[in-house]
């Protein structure tokens, strides 16, 4: 055991050094996250700056006018979401907004599709222990994202959880649909948006959503901070004895809140700076390129995140793909983190009755650009080489 534990931390050591040596580092692991974006760490930082107090609660002056920038921020990420909503909660993940739903609602039924990411998945489950509920988990299909069977004999009783993207292979729910099925329905509806805000439009198209949840990490905001967006003020605390807001105990990180809200701002200008200079042309020849050099099955969809470059993998073993690009200096991804840290099998690849194989999940940051090509294309053609089976 002490063997083990001494090389295991010497290969750890060697690869952070290798890492930190390499001069062109590459992210094609978007859907992960993204390099904080250098306004947002000013941003951050000018609030740091600030003299103390900072807490929110506080009666005098500064409590005040520090209680204010956080209005600020809450009525910043509400207009970037639109869709009526008028509630906003700070919390420290979008993990946390999930439970924060789950403790304040009593269901008859808990829908959560196949696929959709753990902690939507895990929040279920607590709602069904608390309040003896049943959970349906309708099966993944290409057109609507799940089979439209569930939704007989469901009424306001019941509660949908549901991503607003697939990451792992790329899929977009027609949120054009969910609004037209979903008000006929009149089923409550939790949707995040963490995965997908920013990179397609989501404003005014969530007006099915009863809640809207987020964090900020994925569109060049700071970990560590998350969002509940809700149209009544029914939402419970997890614990109680709490004042901030009265939903959450302690001082609120507000530095990071203030980050986090101007990221949204800061990416959508980005995103479309980067489109204009050939973003969305460099991603498209790399996709090309992955299916015709690396013979793959790539998964297409009408709706889809543009970033995303998902595809069905047999021949090659994907973990030391993956690390021979580490070395390189480039970074893939493994589907969703929560679900491919935690060892699960993907059940959306079980739905597509796909037995056997990975997904290779490639999805370029906003950095990607066509003169990079050229270079990243030499050290995948390698890497891949490498690490094929047999």
């Amino acid at each position: 055991m002490f063997l083990w534990s001494f090389w295991s931390k010497r290969f750890e050591f060697t690869l952070g050094r290798l890492l930190t040596s390499v001069s062109t580092k590459i992210n094609l692991d978007a859907v992960s996250g993204i390099d904080i974006f250098p306004e947002v760490k000013e941003r951050i930082l000018l609030s740091l700056e600030r003299q103390a107090p900072i807490n929110t609660s506080s009666r005098h002056l500064v409590g005040q006018n520090i209680s204010a920038v956080l209005d600020d921020c809450t009525s910043t990420v509400l207009e970037s979401l639109g869709s009526n909503f008028k509630n906003g909660i700070w919390t420290s993940s979008a993990t946390e907004a999930h439970h924060l739903v789950a403790n304040s609602i009593n269901p008859r039924n808990i829908i959560i599709p196949r696929g959709s990411r753990l902690s939507l998945i895990n929040s279920a489950k607590i709602i069904s222990k608390k309040c003896k509920c049943k959970i349906i988990q309708p099966k993944f299909n290409s057109l609507n994202g799940f089979d439209l069977d569930f939704l007989k004999d469901l009424n306001e009783e019941d509660v949908l959880f549901i991503d607003s993207s697939l990451a792992e292979i790329g899929f977009a729910y027609d949120l054009d649909f969910l609004n037209s099925i979903f008000r006929e329905n009149k089923i409550k509806v939790l949707m995040d948006v963490s995965s997908s805000f920013g990179w397609r439009e989501i404003k005014d198209k969530l007006f099915f959503a009863d809640w809207v949840t987020c964090s900020f990490y994925r569109f060049g905001g700071p970990a560590g901070v998350g969002f509940l967006a809700s149209r009544a003020n029914e939402i419970k605390p997890l614990f109680h004895g709490v004042e901030q807001e009265g939903l959450r105990g302690g001082n609120i990180p507000l530095s990071l809140i203030e980050g986090a809200a101007y990221s949204m701002e800061c990416f959508q200008s980005k995103f479309s700076k980067a489109i204009s200079e050939g973003w969305r042309e460099a991603v498209c020849s790399l996709a090309t390129f992955i299916k015709k050099e690396f013979k793959v099955d790539r998964f297409e969809f009408d709706n889809y995140l543009p970033h995303v470059i998902s595809s069905h993998v047999e021949t090659v073993d994907l973990d030391a793909f993956r690390m021979n690009l580490s070395i390189e200096g480039v970074f893939i991804g493994t589907g969703p983190a929560c679900v491919s840290g935690a060892g699960k099998k993907s059940q959306i690849l079980e739905d597509m009755n796909i037995k056997h194989g990975q997904n290779l999940l490639i999805s370029p940051d906003l950095n990607l650009k066509n003169q990079n090509l050229e270079y990243l294309y030499e050290k995948l053609i390698k890497s891949w080489s490498d690490a094929k089976i047999g």
